[in-house]
């Protein structure tokens, strides 16, 4: 998403671009495809020069997934986790989860997608505009054993520590 489509993106959903909020998306923008959370988003601003406070960062992230921009996704430890929502998906989204390496994945298939929220409403469920995330193990994980971390690159980007592999 370039500048102009970020403005664009925010005047249409009836919100003013601001430093923060531009800054933000920016930095979600950058992460690609990896889920991050508040905390990342301000350790990068911050390394970016671009002063402001995690409150802020959390407002502009919740204004965002209100607006339709941004996803909400839940990592591991139940912590927040927040995306650019894929271009021509609604209100709802549909992910895959791997439990043991915490990779996620939007799935940008409609179909499944309407099928998922017709058993979800049969059976009485709620679901609203929340991303609809499905646990599995994913290949890398499946074929190691427990204590191996996933051999995914992606799985282990933005790990600090040095795991064993």
């Amino acid at each position: 998403m370039k500048e102009a489509s970020i403005l664009q993106k925010l005047r249409t959903a009836k919100l003013r671009p601001t430093i923060a909020r531009i800054g933000v998306i920016q930095v979600v923008q950058a992460s690609g495809e990896v889920a991050i959370s508040a905390e990342e988003v301000l350790r990068r601003l911050s390394d970016r020069g671009v002063p402001t406070s995690i409150g802020t960062v959390y407002r502009v992230l919740n204004q965002c997934e209100q607006t339709g921009i941004m996803q909400r996704e839940w990592g591991k430890n139940r912590k927040a986790l927040y995306r650019l929502k894929p271009c021509g998906l609604g209100a709802q989204a549909l992910s895959l989860l791997c439990r043991r390496c915490g990779r996620q994945l939007p799935v940008e298939d409609a179909a499944l997608l309407q099928c998922v929220l017709g058993v979800a409403q049969r059976m009485g469920i709620s679901v609203g505009s929340e991303t609809i995330t499905i646990e599995l193990a994913c290949t890398g994980c499946s074929t190691r054993p427990t204590a191996a971390r996933c051999v995914h690159s992606s799985c282990t980007e933005g790990i600090s520590e040095d795991l064993p592999a």
